[in-house]
């Protein structure tokens, strides 16, 4: 590889001018001898070979005066397209046609020989650097080292309507040999780029009726789907003003009057009911206070509140600790609102379950508030206690305890009474507990069974905490 100031000269070799490469220079032409001239400025080049020093690179060099400022890009232009009018062939990019986002491959990369290449001949007002035919197609080429195709000459270009290649040397350093620069030339496709070409054009045109079509296409989409939600939003209108009547409807006072003496007469056979009463072991006589809480909107429900708020303390509270005992897992309003959309999908007043798309109606209690707002009140009772959560769909409770049922596991169930102390606590009859647990303390003080006396101690304390909470 060469590291040269000027790598070549130019020679008058016959007739005919050529440019020589300051390898092709033997020794006995050293100097002015080589009778070359500089291809920029035509001064008389002297060849300098190297003698002793290891370190000095040939090259040629100005016989007087300073140095040409365009002898080496001079020199590379006119190698290049000697170098082309010899091989007569080009590796060409591919074609590559495209408007706005459309793109299409034309013609892939490919080597081209042509039938014959003509240097600097004028077409029409243009004279570019190579005129290359191939069956009659010309083809303009242009060499760029320092100045490439500016607005002007691209208008005639286009004008002409002849496809023009660019082959961009203008990064090339010195650091080159003859054969590298050749191969550069002909074979690599990084360097050169399609300024215009006919193929590209057509297709263009092409990928231009096709976007247009895509626009068209895309605008009357675009108004179809406008008439289409205009179609839907009166179609939601009219749904939501029935809806809104139907609202208005289900809370008349009067109305949901009726509807609760409907249900109160029938709930004791209400499927539900009994899955609840005979899972906490509950009479429809004597129910506990957090199962029977008035609750704003309950009617969404569509059921006796003892149907739903027993089923659903039963469901998601009691058998929690029943089957986890103190490794239960948090009570979710989301989980829990999943489900009675699916145990009481035929009793829900649907209009009630959702308010919010309801301007008038926004303010009604819907079915995630009515859920959320009976586990708040159970919260009351010390069953629960809420965690952070910003949004009542998303609340969690953590379960404080299930009627006592984690403070009957202190009891031995060898306890004779156990059975009958489990019911008061589940049923949260606390005064009827603390008499009963009263008499079971002097019973077991009096016969000396210690271990029943001192585990009923701590059970007693909390039955009579538990009183003090319910205010009694």
């Amino acid at each position: 590889m060469y590291v040269v100031k000027l790598p070549y000269g130019l020679r008058q070799e016959g007739e005919s001018e050529r440019l020589v490469h300051i390898s092709e220079i033997i020794p006995s032409e050293s100097g002015l001898r080589c009778r070359c001239v500089c291809p920029s400025c035509g001064v008389r080049l002297q060849a300098k070979l190297p003698k002793t020093r290891k370190d000095f690179t040939p090259r040629f060099a100005h016989h007087r005066g300073d140095e040409c400022e365009y002898a080496v890009e001079t020199a590379l232009h006119l190698k290049a397209k000697e170098i082309i009018e010899e091989e007569k062939q080009l590796h060409l990019p591919s074609v590559i046609a495209s408007y706005e986002h459309l793109t299409k491959e034309v013609t892939k990369a490919r080597m081209v020989t042509f039938d014959h290449v003509i240097l600097e001949h004028r077409v029409d007002d243009i004279r570019p650097d190579i005129l290359a035919y191939k069956r009659q197609r010309p083809l303009m080429i242009e060499v760029k080292v320092t100045h490439g195709i500016d607005e002007i000459k691209y208008a005639k270009i286009v004008k002409l309507g002849i496809s023009t290649l660019e082959i961009n040397l203008s990064t090339f350093d010195t650091t080159f040999d003859p054969d590298w620069l050749r191969n550069q030339i002909i074979h690599a496709t990084d360097n050169k780029q399609w300024v215009y070409n006919t193929l590209a054009e057509k297709e263009r045109a092409v990928l231009k009726q096709t976007y247009q079509q895509q626009l068209q296409e895309e605008a009357l989409a675009e108004q179809k789907a406008e008439e289409q939600k205009q179609r839907l939003e009166k179609i939601n209108a009219a749904k939501r003003q029935e809806k809104a009547k139907r609202i208005e409807a289900l809370l008349d006072p009067a109305y949901q009057a009726t509807l609760r003496q409907t249900w109160a007469k029938t709930f004791e056979a209400d499927p539900l009911w009994k899955i609840a009463s005979n899972g906490m072991n509950l009479s429809s006589r004597k129910i506990p206070e957090y199962l029977n809480i008035p609750i704003p909107g309950e009617i969404v429900f569509g059921c006796d509140r003892r149907v739903w708020q027993s089923y659903l303390f039963y469901r998601h509270i009691y058998n929690k600790i029943a089957l986890f005992k103190d490794q239960t897992y948090p009570v979710s309003v989301k989980y829990i609102q999943k489900k009675v959309k699916t145990e009481f999908k035929d009793r829900l007043l649907f209009d009630l379950v959702y308010t919010k798309d309801i301007p008038d109606y926004r303010g009604v209690p819907d079915l995630t508030q009515v859920i959320y707002h009976y586990l708040k009140k159970v919260e009351e009772y010390g069953y629960l206690r809420e965690r952070e959560s910003g949004h009542p769909y998303y609340a969690k409770f953590t379960i404080q305890d299930l009627s006592g049922a984690s403070q009957m596991r202190t009891i031995p169930s060898s306890l004779p009474e156990y059975a009958q102390l489990e019911k008061f606590i589940r049923q949260a009859q606390w005064e009827d507990c603390i008499d009963f647990i009263q008499d079971l303390l002097v019973q077991y003080q009096q016969s000396g069974q210690i271990d029943y006396f001192d585990r009923l101690i701590p059970l007693f304390n909390w039955v009579v905490e538990r009183k003090k909470r319910r205010g009694g």
